[in-house]
């Protein structure tokens, strides 16, 4: 279905929707027979690592992620519910992409924060996914990191510059080497803008 609404969106010069596939290395044999003549780029994740964008993503077969312009989720959905032979299904799917584009474009675009923010995640409590919300008034080095209650890090999120703006990032609940933690109390704390602010957060079981 991504691929014909890619060829489509083309033939309408719209030129600002980007599509990527990400194959677990195991599906290799029957990406292949699913890619030929397909114009998609593919990224395959290896097994040997954990499959770290699968785990980064917390993604499922069949979902459809919306990153922004640094390379965070803004939204996602899947498409499993979609028939790619139903006209109707097809329109529908294409007309949501192009509204998630505008409006995060629009919000890009209109939208700049006056103060450095860290909000709640959402959900909270959560089991394994949950979104992490904060505000950047100005371009910055952004580091975001999970914490156990007994002070040690068991995971660094994010650790680069950014622009600034309105931004999400995902914890899917792993450590720094891809293991799930256990259900308890964590603390995520965001350094920018020469400031840092904390929360907790609820995992369960």
């Amino acid at each position: 279905m991504l691929n014909d609404l890619y060829l489509e969106l083309l033939s309408e010069n719209i030129l600002d929707v980007k599509f990527i596939g990400i194959g677990k290395h195991q599906y290799s044999s029957s990406l292949d027979g699913m890619l030929y003549e397909r114009i998609l780029p593919w990224v395959q994740d290896d097994s040997s690592n954990d499959h770290p964008i699968w785990f980064e993503y917390g993604a499922n077969q069949r979902d459809v992620f919306f990153l922004n312009r640094v390379g965070l989720i803004d939204t996602s959905f899947s498409i499993t519910p979609y028939n790619p032979e139903n006209i109707e299904d097809v329109q529908y799917v294409k007309n949501l992409i192009l509204e998630i584009k505008n409006t995060s474009l629009s919000i890009d675009s209109k939208l700049k924060p006056e103060l450095f923010t860290l909000h709640n995640n959402y959900p909270n409590p959560f089991n394994p996914n949950t979104y992490i919300s904060y505000d950047l008034s100005k371009n910055s080095f952004v580091d975001i990191s999970i914490f156990n209650l007994e002070g040690r890090k068991v995971k660094t999120l994010l650790k680069s510059s950014q622009i600034k703006g309105y931004k999400t990032i995902l914890w899917n609940g792993t450590n720094n080497i891809n293991k799930t933690v256990s259900a308890g109390l964590y603390i995520y704390t965001i350094t920018a803008e020469n400031k840092s602010q904390s929360r907790k957060m609820v995992m369960l079981k």
